[in-house]
């Protein structure tokens, strides 16, 4: 894997399908950091911090929903 042989095209194809799927998980995970205060967690306990992920990804898709639905002028 760390040779200095040049990539196969498999790998590429691999690395191009992982850059895309890490670019939408990266942005989404930075948003939630940014503007939902998910950098920190707030409460003792799993149980309380994963039902807040819950509702800050809840908060999330409806307002993409939102603004995709909202027509072009």
């Amino acid at each position: 894997m760390h040779t200095n042989r040049p990539l196969t095209e498999a790998q590429k194809l691999h690395n191009q399908f992982t850059s895309q799927v890490r670019y939408v998980v990266e942005r989404t995970i930075g948003i939630a950091k940014k503007y939902y205060g998910l950098a920190q967690a707030r409460y003792m306990g799993i149980k309380r911090n994963q039902a807040r992920l819950t509702i800050i990804c809840i908060a999330h898709n409806l307002k993409r929903a939102v603004n995709v639905q909202r027509p072009c002028a």
